[in-house]
C-alpha cells in the first residue's frame, strides 16, 4: 500500500482526490522487499536503471519514499552509499527527490534525502486537524502552515510539503488517509513534473532554487 499512497499523490486522476500532475506517465521500480526493508545496492541500481532508460520513457523525477530508519545524519557524516549513482542522475538533469525521515530529528535528517545529489522533503500538515499526539512528540498546532512534530529537519533542509492528513489511492481501488515524510516527497516530485513539463531542459539546481524561492515560511513549533 506504501508505494500506491505515493503513487496517487503524483498522479491520481479521481475528481476529488487527484493527485499533484494527474496526467504523469509512471514507471514503479522496485527496491525494497514487501516488508519495506531492502539494500542500497538495489536503490543504486534503480536509479542507475532510470538512467539508462531516461530518453525511451523520457524520466524527468526520481521520487523517493524511503530511506534511513532510525538513523539521520547531516551533510559531512552521510554515508553517501548511493551518490555515485544520485549524481549522475542530478547531472543528467533527472530530479532526485528523497523523504526526510520520520525520527522527530531537529538536526539532522535520513538517507538518501541528505545527500547533496538530492532535494530533501520534511512534512507539514494539509489541514488543521487538532491537537495531534505521537509516540515522539505533541503538536498543540496542526493548520497546514505548521511542521509535523516528527518529521526530520535541519538549517539545511531543501523543501517542505504537506504530509499529513492525505487522502490518496490505496491497493484494491480504495482511498485511505495517510501522512509521515513519505506522502511530503511526492507532492514535491509531482510539483517538478509539471515544471519539466513546460521546460524539459531544466537543471536540478534551477528546479531547486525556484522551489525555494517562491516557497512560502512554514512555522516549526519546536
Amino acid at each position: 500500500g506504501h508505494g500506491t499512497l505515493t503513487a496517487g499523490v503524483i498522479a491520481s486522476n479521481h475528481t476529488t482526490r487527484r493527485g499533484i500532475s494527474p496526467k504523469v506517465n509512471l514507471l514503479a521500480i522496485k527496491v525494497l522487499d514487501s516488508t519495506g526493508w531492502g539494500y542500497f545496492s538495489n536503490v543504486a541500481a534503480g536509479i542507475n536503471w532510470c538512467v539508462t532508460n531516461k530518453n525511451l520513457y523520457n524520466i524527468s523525477v526520481i521520487s523517493m519514499s524511503l530511506g534511513t530508519v532510525g538513523l539521520t545524519y547531516t551533510p559531512s557524516t552521510s554515508p553517501g552509499y548511493i551518490d555515485p549513482a544520485l549524481q549522475i542522475a542530478y547531472n543528467l538533469h533527472i530530479a532526485p527527490v528523497a523523504s526526510s525521515g520520520n525520527e522527530g530529528s531537529l538536526t539532522e535528517i535520513s538517507y538518501p534525502a541528505v545527500s547533496p545529489y538530492v532535494i530533501s522533503t520534511a512534512a507539514s500538515y494539509d489541514a488543521n486537524i487538532g491537537s495531534s499526539i505521537y509516540s515522539m512528540c505533541t503538536d498543540p498546532i496542526t493548520n497546514s502552515n505548521t511542521l509535523v512534530c516528527f518529521s526530520n529537519r535541519a538549517p539545511f533542509l531543501d523543501l517542505v510539503a504537506p504530509g499529513n492528513a492525505i487522502s490518496s489511492t490505496y491497493f484494491l481501488g480504495s482511498f485511505s488517509p495517510a501522512m509521515g515524510t513519505s506522502m511530503a516527497a511526492p507532492h514535491v516530485s509531482g510539483t517538478i513534473a509539471l515544471m519539466k513539463q513546460r521546460n524539459p531542459q531544466m537543471t536540478v539546481a534551477q528546479i531547486e532554487n525556484i522551489l525555494k524561492t517562491t516557497g512560502v515560511p512554514i512555522y516549526d513549533n519546536a
